[in-house]
């Protein structure tokens, strides 16, 4: 006799915090049910769980309005009847690091302790647009049992469960939700209705099945549930010859592997539309809130947290809240519609305001931890004035240092440094003239706000800070050898014979350039050429501009039929000025392009009238370093359309590379399919964290860059094509006439906001490798992405106990991940992660004792564990005694 099938309802709703609506509108409902669940759950016996959507953020934005109903929203929880955790909030995948992965882990369980409740032990991502090829490492590295996957799996498989495994071999069983979290919701269905949806969702998966048991989602967005649902199971089981659970993810996902299913592997990114949309497109909307979430995550993981870290070694004591509340106005604008950017206007301005206020509170903390650090630190101020350098980087490198110093009062300075040694330097203006003044402090953060932790230090602690907004900031900028995550003193003294007066004075120069590894020549239409000396390649026309007519919405990209693309190849570009500074070369450029206003009403075609688009292009070129690095300015005057910046190589590639949260991802380079079956266009468009890698056989190119995260590659008879999408200007959340997607994503809502009608500023890099390997294009990447900082040491500050610095050596393959104080304030985490194909490993010297640990990525001991041979490594670095 055939074994009946258990059928795991699993009643809950799926809470996007803000969407269609801004937070505090979806509050109000949240409010509504959870206050039902309160008042009802136990009125209704049959009625035994209720999940929270898997993240703790609903707990915080409850029990704000509610704290009197703390205790008894606790006691549903411990008596799980309500099952929460283990996330944060539900973030996106692909617009996130995976160390902002780990924090949404751990503040999330931050939360759930605070309150004494358990966690889920799943990893609940049921509405993620597509999945990270890494996620499985991250998810085991949690210690995490399982995960709930929905889009993007296609026809890897169709099996109600799987094996998904990373690249670098972890593996994770995965719950496969294949007609998503909502197959079993109501959307007021009556009862006797329900009953026919279930029996129709039970055969459907009974067909699926890995083994007798069957898993219904009973709940969707914002849904409240039916507390007399599961009083119906008994009747419905004899009538459908099934057994009914009223369940939980955890008690389903045990019932699966009691029966001990041989599982198919999957393996690597989930990205396949075929079955579901994955919304591929939301990696280029509203890019600004991109590069703003770049700029946070990296400020935290790569300055707040060593800089906090070394001061915690050093017995100070750190408000770990200060960074866990930075941490917290990051995450809540990570959740995919917000992120993304595929929401209304008014939600994005706050997406915006909370990533704007996790910066500034970088910085401040920054340029604290650097006042004190420095306080530690003996100088002589009788060399000059005293800066003190922080290379952020895990290994040590030359590196240009530019930091703000406001009221120079000379005309002419040297550097040296704490041996006497000179360096070649200049300093400059470090804003341009503007038509208006403007607030120092409020300039110096739109602009670079690392480059100007001096200012903000002294803002913290003068006596008055009234004539600092007074004063004229001059930008120094340097080349100098750095320790790894180590600091360098320097002295800046007053010289009129220095180097910067006789720069001034040279001719003019010529705007192309040669090292020993590449000769750059800047094209008339502001592209240029470079010649590849280690790999004897030419590469023409690298960085020219191509947009193209967009008719979709926030989420998907939608072209015109007979759209040509509109290029800045061919056109005049204005070379604005050249600086030679020895070892560097500044060149900056100026054009205009020309591309239709918006489309017409009928969406159907580009209007004849014309907006001009703006590009401020500087170019900086090294002595020493394979690298040209690209600040861009683009004033966008026009609507519906996607503006790109191209590179090509000249070769027929198979494959494009690019970085992962731990690794490296390939993707087909040329591939586009959409039929009947398919409800999303299947184009090679992917999503990158930071880095595309063009590798053939002789070419070895990478595009870096600092928040764009979208790139498109197509194979051109000899030659490869990437386009690296810079804006995509739309005018609505949803659309059900796109030609690469099937039906609305969400409400027909108007989004004028999302047309992106501002300034923006970027900054990417191409770097040419020698062998372009894994190792070394995380190398070249970290170099341009991990800047060193300074900040000028205040003459009134006092030294304190002396300041003692760890010193690590990290082996070649290895690159630092994270180095922060762990979550509950008693230990140092450090992981880092293994780049190359043999071991990998870091040493720490220190005056201080200290006892070495492994862990796991939820800083949990793990012995020995795992000790060797491990692609990403984990370890607790406590004080003896």
């Amino acid at each position: 006799m055939a074994k009946k099938i258990n059928v795991h309802v699993v009643t809950h709703t799926h809470w996007d915090r803000e969407w269609y609506a801004p937070f505090e509108i979806f509050r109000g409902r949240l409010v509504e049910l959870i206050d039902g669940l309160i008042r009802e759950i136990d009125k209704h016996p049959h009625f035994k769980h209720f999940m929270l959507d898997g993240q703790t953020v609903v707990l915080e934005d409850y029990l704000e309005k509610r704290p009197e109903n703390k205790e008894k929203l606790a006691k549903l929880v411990r008596e799980e009847k309500v099952n929460v955790g283990p996330w944060y909030i539900l973030p996106d995948e692909f617009l996130v690091t995976g160390e902002s992965m780990i924090r949404n882990f751990l503040i999330g369980q931050d939360v759930l302790k605070t309150l004494k409740l358990p966690s889920m032990k799943i990893g609940y991502l049921p509405d993620m647009f597509g999945h990270n090829a890494y996620t499985p490492s991250l998810l085991k590295g949690l210690g995490l049992k399982a995960t709930v996957v929905w889009r993007g799996v296609g026809d890897a498989c169709r099996d109600t469960e799987f094996i998904w495994k990373s690249p670098n071999g972890d593996e994770i069983l995965a719950l496969n939700l294949l007609h998503g979290y909502g197959n079993g919701a109501h959307f007021s269905r009556s009862l006797q209705e329900m009953k026919e949806v279930f029996s129709k969702e039970i055969k459907f998966l009974s067909e699926h099945k890995t083994t007798s048991n069957v898993l219904m989602m009973n709940g969707t967005d914002h849904e409240f549930p039916l507390h007399e649902l599961p009083k119906k199971f008994p009747k419905w089981e004899k009538e459908l010859d099934v057994n009914f659970i009223h369940s939980t993810i955890e008690n389903y996902m045990d019932s699966v592997l009691d029966e001990k299913p041989s599982l198919k592997k999957v393996h690597g990114e989930l990205k396949n539309p075929k079955y579901e949309p994955v919304l591929k497109d939301v990696t280029s909307t509203r890019i600004y809130l991109k590069t703003l979430n770049f700029n946070a995550q990296q400020l935290f993981t790569r300055y707040v947290e060593p800089l906090s870290t070394y001061l915690y070694m050093n017995g100070e004591n750190i408000n770990n809240d200060e960074i866990i509340q930075g941490w917290k106005l990051i995450l809540k604008s990570q959740p995919h519609d917000s992120i993304c950017g595929c929401s209304v206007d008014a939600v994005h301005r706050d997406v915006k305001s909370r990533l704007r206020n996790s910066i500034e509170l970088g910085v401040s903390l920054v340029a604290k931890y650097m006042r004190e650090i420095s306080s530690g630190i003996k100088f002589d101020s009788s060399m000059g004035i005293p800066l003190l350098v922080f290379n952020p980087y895990e290994h040590d490198r030359q590196s240009i240092v530019n930091i703000n110093i406001p009221s120079l009062r000379g005309e002419s300075y040297e550097l040296v440094d704490d041996k006497g040694e000179k360096y070649e330097s200049f300093i400059e203006d470090a804003f341009e003239a503007k038509e208006k003044t403007e607030s120092l402090i409020n300039e110096m953060n739109e602009k670079d706000h690392l480059k100007s932790l001096t200012v903000f230090s002294q803002f913290q602690s003068m006596l008055t800070p009234w004539n600092l907004f007074f004063s004229i900031p001059k930008t120094l900028t340097f080349k100098s050898k750095l320790p790894p995550l180590g600091f360098k003193i320097f002295y800046l003294k007053e010289n009129k014979e220095s180097v910067q007066k006789k720069l001034n004075e040279e001719k003019e120069e010529s705007p192309d350039f040669e090292n020993d590894f590449y000769v750059f020549h800047l094209n008339a239409d502001g592209s240029f050429d470079l010649k590849d000396k280690t790999n004897d390649v030419l590469y023409k026309s690298l960085n020219y501009f191509e947009d193209v007519a967009d008719a979709g919405d926030e989420y998907n990209f939608s072209p015109l039929e007979k759209d040509k693309p509109i290029t800045t190849l061919n056109h005049k570009a204005k070379v604005v000025s050249v600086e030679n500074h020895g070892f560097l070369k500044k060149i900056k450029v100026k054009m205009n392009m020309e591309i239709p206003k918006s489309l017409y009403k009928d969406r159907k075609s580009r209007v004849k009238e014309k907006a001009i688009v703006t590009f401020h292009l500087s170019y900086t070129l090294y002595k020493d370093i394979p690298r040209i690095d690209v600040d861009l300015t683009i004033d966008n005057t026009a609507m519906d359309h996607k503006l790109s910046f191209v590179v090509k190589v000249p070769e027929k590639l198979e494959k494009v590379e690019n970085d992962g949260y731990f690794g490296i991802v390939e993707h087909p380079a040329d591939i586009k399919f959409y039929d009947d079956i398919y409800t999303e266009e299947d184009i090679s468009r992917y999503a990158m964290e930071s880095f595309a890698l063009l590798k053939g056989n002789k070419s070895k190119l990478m595009v870096t860059t600092r928040g764009l995260h979208e790139y498109e590659s197509h194979t051109v008879e000899d030659t490869t094509k990437v386009n690296v999408t810079l804006l995509r200007s739309v005018g609505w959340l949803s659309r059900d006439d796109l030609k690469t997607r099937k039906g609305h994503a969400g409400p027909g809502i108007p989004t004028p906001e999302a047309q992106c009608l501002d300034e923006y500023t970027y900054r990417y890099a191409f770097s040419l490798l020698e062998k372009g390997d894994e190792m070394e294009a995380y190398k070249a990447s970290r170099e341009f992405l991990i800047e060193p900082i300074a900040t000028k040491v205040s003459e009134e500050q006092k030294e304190r106990k002396s300041f003692n610095i760890p010193k690590f050596e990290f082996d070649e393959g290895a690159f630092l991940s994270a180095l922060k104080i762990s979550q509950d304030g008693k230990n140092v985490v450090m992981r880092w992660v293994n780049h190359s194909d043999r071991k990998a490993e870091v040493r720490i010297e220190s005056p201080l004792a200290f006892k070495i640990e492994n862990a796991n990525m939820a800083e949990e001991r793990t012995g020995n564990e795992g000790k060797n041979g491990e692609k990403i490594r984990t370890i607790f670095i406590s004080r003896n005694g």
